[in-house]
């Protein structure tokens, strides 16, 4: 079991990409550092680093090994980090993104806590491509993603399953407009969707009805909250996450079971390779995961 110690050492090498820079930060001498990084590399049994003139360059073992450990580091060092300090989360923002819609319901009601300990949240709701953009580009410190992108330099965390329920308007008396509506009657729509090739939909009723829709959207809007709207006011049927609906509560909104069981949309936890190493992002990790464990359907 490689010794904690070598371990810090070895991220600090691996995000600084400098001997020097390590034990600056870590207020030890360069034959330390050297030392740490060689009994590291004697345990893994294949080189980690290669020096060049302005530094050093991670090897293909040393990504993996960064990604593999740097959650685990980080974590245990947010809890010493919080025994030193007490309650109190450490100055400086956190830079989180994600849908709106999954932001508002779910992720910053999860994280009020933290704001009253000295948390600072700066949150940017937006699409996948562009917050994926900003997380590369180091705008972002986490990112709540829907779908997990072939991305080397980003590690996505199996975070949360969300159950999906065809929803369609009720009439004023209560029960849906569509109860009595069989499977091909329901894919004449019309839909409401977030995006215009509503993958999601499709899947559902393919999943469920064993049916390929042939209708595009009537209404689209990239905010599920939205479409939700849109249902209870009588524009069309949709597939939403069973979280939403229910933390919606809307008796205009009537749920309709599967036919068949229908494979519930993932979403991961996404961060930079091995950059969890503030204790203020590792506390908002942290409290999530658990969270998340609270809800239904969660890993």
């Amino acid at each position: 079991m490689a010794d904690p110690t070598f371990l810090r050492t070895f991220l600090a090498i691996y995000r600084s990409g400098s001997v020097t820079q390590a034990a600056r930060s870590l207020h030890l001498t360069q034959p330390a550092i050297s030392q740490h990084l060689k009994a590291l590399e004697t345990q893994v049994g294949r080189p980690l680093f290669v020096r060049h003139s302005r530094g050093v360059r991670a090897t293909p073992a040393a990504h993996d090994l960064a990604q593999s450990i740097a959650p685990h580091v980080d974590a245990l060092d947010a809890v010493l980090e919080g025994m030193r300090a007490g309650p109190e989360v450490p100055a400086g923002p956190v830079h989180l993104g994600g849908p709106v819609d999954f932001l508002a319901t779910r992720i910053i009601p999860a994280l009020a806590p933290l704001v009253a300990r000295g948390a600072r949240l700066l949150v940017h709701p937006g699409l996948a491509p562009e917050l994926l953009d900003m997380l590369a580009a180091g705008e972002l410190d986490l990112l709540l993603a829907m779908a997990h992108a072939p991305l080397s330099e980003i590690a996505f965390e199996p975070f949360f399953e969300e159950e999906l329920t065809l929803v369609t308007p009720a009439h004023d008396n209560g029960g849906s407009i569509y109860a009595d509506a069989d499977p091909d009657t329901l894919a004449e729509g019309p839909f409401v969707a977030f995006t215009n090739d509503m993958p999601v939909v499709r899947r559902y009723f393919r999943e469920s009805y064993g049916l390929e829709l042939q209708k595009n959207p009537a209404v689209v809007v990239p905010d599920l909250r939205a479409v939700a709207a849109a249902v209870a006011a009588g524009a069309g049927i949709s597939v939403l996450p069973r979280y939403l609906v229910e933390s919606l509560a809307d008796p205009r909104i009537v749920t309709v079971e599967p036919a068949a069981p229908v494979k519930p949309e993932s979403v991961f936890l996404a961060y930079r390779s091995g950059k969890i190493h503030s204790p203020r992002v590792a506390a908002v990790r942290t409290l999530l995961t658990e969270t998340a464990a609270t809800w239904t359907r969660a890993f």
